[in-house]
C-alpha cells in the first residue's frame, strides 16, 4: 500500500510541476520578475520528469505485488473464469508502461489496456492468463498461472473447456495460432472471443492464418480498419462465422477510463448473449473537458507563436 501511494502522489505532484513550468514558459507574465522566475521555471522542469518517472516505476511494482497475491486465490478457486490468451511480446514492459502512465493518465486512470478489459469482463469470472515463463513479478492485469512448457498445451485446452469466456489477443506466433487451432476443436463458438489490435498489414498476416484455422472467411482490413490501425472484437455464430464488433462508444459514455467506456459499448451484445445484465458507464463531461483543454493549450502556442514572430518583425 505504501508504494502504492507514493507512486500516486509522485504521479499528481509530477504532472502539476510539468503542467506549472509548461504553464510559466508559455505565458512570461504569470513568472515571477528577475532571476528568481527563471530559477522556479527551471526547478519545475527539473523535477517533474524525474517524479513521474519514479512514481510510474512505484505504482507499477505495487500492483505487481498485489495482483500476485490476487493470483494466489484465482487460481486455486473452481469457479468458472475468464481465460486471456495472448502473445508474450504485447505485455507492456516497465518502460512502456511509465511512457504510457505519463502520457494517458487521464484517459487510463493509469491502468494497463489488459487491467480495463479484466475490469469490463468481471461479471464472466476473474481474469486468468498464462504467466510468461521466466518472469519473477506478474504483469499488472490478468491473475498469472505459471505453468511448465510441457504442460502448458494440456492447461490451456482445460482452461478453454472451462472457461465461461475466452478472449485471444489476436496475433500469428506458433503458440497463439496454435490455441486458435484448439479453441475450434473445443469450444463452443459463442464462449470466444478475439481481440484485434493491429494495423493494416499485421491483420492481413493473422486473417490469412485464421481463414485457414477456422475454414470461413475473415473480413479484409479495408472492411475494418479506422484511422489505419483496427480495434475491435471478433465474436462468431454458432457455425463459427465472425462478426466485427468496432471498438467504438458515445463521447459522453468514455469516462475517466476510456478504454473501459469503449469496451463496454463494444461488447455490449457479448454480455446480453450470455444473460449478464449490462449497465452502461456513467455519463462523464471528462472527455469534452479534456478535448477542450488540449483545445485552448493548442490556440494559446498558436497566439504565443503569432506574438513572438510580430515582436520580431517590430524590432
Amino acid at each position: 500500500m505504501g508504494l502504492k501511494r507514493t507512486g500516486i502522489f509522485l504521479l499528481i505532484a509530477g504532472s502539476v510541476l510539468s503542467a506549472g513550468s509548461t504553464l510559466l514558459f508559455d505565458v512570461p507574465r504569470l513568472k515571477p520578475a528577475g532571476v528568481a522566475g527563471d530559477i522556479i521555471t527551471l526547478i519545475f522542469s527539473m523535477l517533474s520528469a524525474p517524479m513521474l518517472v519514479v512514481g510510474a516505476f512505484l505504482y507499477w511494482r505495487s500492483r505487481q505485488y498485489a495482483d500476485k497475491t490476487v493470483a494466489e486465490r484465482v487460481i486455486s478457486d473452481s469457479k468458472p473464469d475468464v481465460l486471456y490468451l495472448r502473445g508474450f511480446g504485447t505485455d507492456p514492459c516497465i518502460g512502456s508502461y511509465v511512457i504510457s502512465a505519463i502520457s494517458t493518465a487521464l484517459t487510463s486512470g493509469w491502468k494497463t489496456d489488459e487491467e480495463q478489459l479484466g475490469e469490463v469482463l468481471l461479471p464472466f469470472g476473474d481474469f486468468v492468463a498464462i504467466g510468461k515463463p521466466g518472469e519473477i513479478l506478474p504483469t499488472p492485469g490478468a491473475a498469472r498461472l505459471y505453468v511448465s512448457d510441457a504442460e502448458w498445451k494440456k492447461v490451456v485446452r482445460d482452461r478453454m473447456q472451462n472457461a465461461r469466456l475466452v478472449v485471444i489477443r489476436a496475433g500469428t506466433s506458433e503458440g497463439l495460432l496454435w490455441e486458435l487451432k484448439e479453441a475450434v476443436q473445443v469450444m463452443n463458438p459463442k464462449n470466444l472471443l478475439i481481440l484485434i489490435k493491429l494495423g493494416e498489414k499485421q491483420y492481413e498476416a493473422f486473417r490469412k492464418q485464421a481463414d485457414q484455422i477456422f475454414n470461413v472467411t475473415f473480413p479484409i482490413a479495408q472492411e475494418l480498419k479506422r484511422f489505419g490501425t483496427i480495434s475491435g472484437f471478433l465474436r462468431f455464430s454458432p457455425s463459427w462465422s465472425p462478426n466485427f464488433l468496432p471498438l467504438r462508444a458515445p463521447l459522453f459514455r468514455r469516462g475517466y477510463k476510456r478504454y473501459c467506456g469503449l469496451l463496454k459499448f463494444t461488447l455490449r451484445p457479448v454480455f446480453e448473449e450470455h444473460g449478464l445484465a449490462w449497465q452502461p458507464p456513467l455519463v462523464s463531461i471528462l472527455p469534452i473537458v479534456m478535448s477542450a483543454t488540449i483545445g485552448v493549450m493548442v490556440l494559446l502556442q498558436i497566439v504565443m507563436s503569432y506574438v513572438k514572430v510580430f515582436s520580431w518583425f517590430s524590432r
